[in-house]
């Protein structure tokens, strides 16, 4: 059976400010037990990196990674329209990241981590 994952386009408010995480993933991240935010430790190409993990009050919840997140993007050289896998690793409740950006191989267009 496959870990739990999820791929994202980035767009330009995950490139600025944070990385918006799609809701139905949450079941699959730490509680953040009566606060608002968690740090999460994740392992992004063989670094581990630390990232806070917040979501918001009440029934809008809305998780994002913020602390931490800016420093990767900068340090792998994020863009708009550069792609995200964000997932469950065996171990769990682990995680790793991997960037991907499109490519031309052989006269097509494809995910290459980078």
């Amino acid at each position: 059976m496959a870990l739990p994952s999820f791929e994202k386009v980035l767009p330009k408010t995950d490139i600025d400010e944070m990385l918006v995480i799609p809701t139905d993933f949450m079941q699959h991240l730490p509680d953040v037990e009566g606060g608002h935010s968690v740090e999460l430790t994740v392992n992004a190409s063989g670094t581990q990196r630390t990232f806070g993990y917040y979501t918001r009050a009440g029934a809008n919840r809305r998780p994002v990674l913020r602390s931490g997140w800016r420093g990767y993007v900068r340090d792998k050289g994020l863009q708009v329209g550069h792609k995200i896998l964000f997932q469950c690793v065996d171990g769990f409740p682990q995680y790793q990241i991997c960037a991907k950006k499109k490519i031309k191989l052989l006269g097509q267009e494809t995910w290459a981590e980078f």
